[in-house]
């Protein structure tokens, strides 16, 4: 998830242009926030999913528990590659 597709996404869904003081046209700073901070939320809702699944397992090859844990390693690097989008 980027900025341009939060943008799409936010015009598509009843969200206006905000003029910022340089005198440029996009969508208001807070709806960049709110889209990060529901992206990180169900992002951390699917890594405690998965890390609970992985607790619960018993009798079950270490080769299934390593993949469940490389499946929340590549969701932290979602939630990286989300901190290092910019709020413009």
């Amino acid at each position: 998830m980027n900025n341009e597709r939060i943008k799409e996404i936010a015009l598509a869904n009843g969200h206006q242009f905000f003029t910022n003081p340089d005198g440029t046209h996009n969508i208001h700073p807070l709806a960049y926030q709110f889209a990060k901070a529901i992206i990180t939320d169900v992002i951390n809702d699917e890594i405690k999913e998965h890390q609970d699944c992985i607790d619960s397992l018993s009798g079950v090859p270490d080769s299934v528990k390593e993949y469940a844990r490389d499946s929340i390693l590549d969701l932290q690097g979602k939630l990286a590659e989300l901190d290092e989008v910019t709020d413009d």
